[in-house]
C-alpha cells in the first residue's frame, strides 16, 4: 500500500502478463517494462510525502527468524515510550 504510485496521480500499466490464454497464472514484468503515465488523475498525497515514505522504507529493516521482511518493520513506534515496534512470531507451539 505504501509503494503504490497511483496515490500520486500516476497510472501504471503492464505490471503483469499471462503466457497464454489457457494458463491463468500471472507473471510479473520487470519495472523497466512498465508503462507509467503521469498526472492522469488527482493525487491523494503529494510527491514529497511519497518520496519521504519511500526513503524510509528503503532503510535498513530487520528480517524475522522465519526469513520474512515485515512491511511496517521499524516504522511504528510505541505511543507511551517512543520505542520501535517489531513483529515477533514464534516458530512453533510452546508445549
Amino acid at each position: 500500500m505504501l509503494s503504490r504510485q497511483e496515490y500520486i496521480g500516476r497510472v501504471v500499466n503492464f505490471k503483469t502478463y499471462r503466457r497464454s490464454y489457457k494458463n491463468k497464472k500471472q507473471m510479473y514484468h520487470d519495472e523497466a517494462d512498465w508503462q507509467i503515465f503521469e498526472d492522469c488523475h488527482e493525487a491523494i498525497i503529494d510527491k514529497e510525502t511519497f518520496d519521504t515514505v519511500q526513503r524510509i522504507r528503503d532503510g535498513r529493516r530487520r528480517v524475522t527468524p522465519m526469513g520474512e521482511m515485515p512491511p511496517l518493520s521499524e516504522m511504528m513506534f510505541c505511543a507511551d515510550c517512543g520505542a520501535k515496534l517489531y513483529q515477533v512470531r514464534g516458530r512453533g507451539t510452546a508445549a
